[in-house]
């Protein structure tokens, strides 16, 4: 639901719930106030802005109530949304143009424990082994191959009569040979792959805390596809995921792709320039924005995205 609410309004939220008649509801598309916007059976209402300054009519800032209703729910959670931006204003056509955008929701009966954080993993090392192993396959062969992986070089904790396993450390992976993981249905690529990282890892060339004290994104971002097996995409999923850098984008991800696609924002995955523009409105936040695309994927009663793999 909160897709909805990010591709319309903004990204983050407060609020107190309430149910309004449908006879008193406007229909989607209708220009009156409160204007509604509905999507996968999720709906947003937008009423009139209330404007705080307008400098020259060259800066806005304004304040408007929102209520989102999930798919599936009775009910409609109300808010405050903050707006700024820069604006061109059309008299004859009686219209403005808001550009440079900056939004804040908040709703503030929304639980804490309910708010959307991005799901890290601890340890570069197996980030990385997490994003090589997920490249060119579906999500479910890549869990299947990753617990072979595990349950075959982990070390395992035996508590209440079952088997808790640990990723490889660097070395135990460094010391895996080529046959055995081509005989996990492993490419010879990401057979070459694995154990390359972990031989970088195991020698000390690269570690988390070597990268954290890299300033830069750029720079952070050149030392990991400086990698074999590393690219653009592993690189901007490994420091989303270990380093919860809130502003990568794991580009060419079939799983956003799809879901771009499935919100209308894209119509073929070649259109580069119309996914840049909606990142563009969410500076600092890109990581985000990628999760909550990644969860509209799933289907009611689900918590997780259908696709990860590139």
């Amino acid at each position: 639901m909160l897709i909805t609410v990010l591709l319309w309004a903004g990204d983050q939220c407060q609020a107190q719930t309430a149910s309004q008649p449908a006879a008193q509801l406007p229909a989607p598309g209708d220009t009156r106030w409160p204007q509604r916007r509905e999507s996968n059976g999720h709906s947003v209402l937008l009423y009139q802005p209330q404007v705080d300054s307008w400098e020259n009519h060259a800066r806005i800032s304004f304040r408007a109530a929102i209520a989102v209703r999930p798919s599936g729910q009775k009910d409609y959670v109300y808010g405050v949304m903050h707006v700024e931006a820069d604006t061109k204003t059309d008299v004859d056509a009686r219209t403005v143009l808001a550009t440079n955008t900056k939004r804040e929701l908040r709703f503030p009966t929304v639980p804490e424990e309910e708010a959307a954080r991005l799901i890290g993993i601890v340890d570069l090392f197996e980030a990385l082994c997490w994003s090589v192993i997920g490249q060119q396959i579906n999500l479910q062969f890549a869990y299947k191959t990753k617990r072979r992986l595990v349950e075959r070089y982990g070390s395992r904790i035996e508590y209440g009569g079952k088997n808790y396993y640990l990723f490889p450390t660097p070395g135990q992976l460094a010391a895996a040979t080529m046959e055995e993981l081509k005989g996990m249905q492993f490419s010879q690529n990401k057979a070459r792959y694995l154990i390359g990282l972990g031989e970088v890892f195991a020698k000390g060339d690269l570690s988390k805390e070597q990268l954290i004290a890299i300033d830069g994104l750029e720079e952070r971002r050149k030392a990991l596809t400086d990698l074999k097996g590393v690219g653009i995409w592993t690189a901007n999923y490994s420091l989303m995921k270990s380093l919860r850098d809130p502003t990568c984008i794991p580009h060419g991800d079939v799983g956003l792709l799809n879901a771009l696609a499935g919100h209308a924002i894209i119509k073929e995955r070649s259109e580069e320039q119309k996914i840049e523009k909606l990142f563009s409105k969410f500076p600092g936040w890109e990581s985000y924005l990628v999760f909550y695309l990644w969860r509209s994927l799933a289907g009611p009663g689900r918590a997780a995205p259908r696709s990860l793999a590139v």
